[in-house]
């Protein structure tokens, strides 16, 4: 049923409500966020707590051209390996495709979320490096009034972080 369901999702429009993941599920964990990050026209936020390499190898990289990309983690949880990761793909693309990553204060973020163009939220209910690896995921697109408020807090959050890359 799971599988069914994760199936028939995915072939919806990406505008649709989101998109459940069965556990293993990575080439529909990439389908899905390749079509979020796809409509993406000027910006992108992800924003997760234990943000690894991942991020940029398997996420940023969906973006398209000229796209700026904006990573957020947090201090505390962030892995060793996305600040190398994401210093080759500044030397390698430069402004044709523009990454900018911050850090928050340690324990400051909880939430897993995309934010395309500063008025789309999505929610993801497990980091990108580990999603629907052990157990299933969804993305889910955020109501108009929850975005807003979303773009918002988060606004703010980059703001206040320190620059990493």
């Amino acid at each position: 049923m799971n599988q069914v369901l994760a199936i028939t999702e995915l072939q919806l429009p990406v505008s649709s409500q989101g998109v459940f993941v069965a556990t293993g599920a990575s080439l529909d964990a990439y389908a899905a966020l390749s079509k979020i990050i796809g409509e993406a026209s000027a910006s992108i936020l992800i924003v997760d707590p234990y943000m690894d390499f991942a991020a940029v190898t398997e996420v940023a990289e969906l973006a398209p051209n000229g796209v700026m990309v904006h990573l957020l983690s947090d201090a505390g949880t962030v892995k060793p390996t996305l600040k190398p990761a994401a210093e080759k793909w500044v030397e390698q693309y430069g402004a044709a495709r523009p990454l900018e990553v911050r850090l928050t204060e340690a324990r400051l973020l909880h939430d897993r979320l995309i934010i395309t163009d500063a008025q789309v939220a999505w929610i993801l209910t497990q980091s990108l490096k580990d999603f629907a690896k052990r157990s299933p995921a969804t993305i889910q697109k955020a109501d108009k009034d929850l975005a807003i408020m979303k773009v918002k807090a988060f606004d703010t959050i980059w703001n206040g972080a320190a620059l990493l890359v």
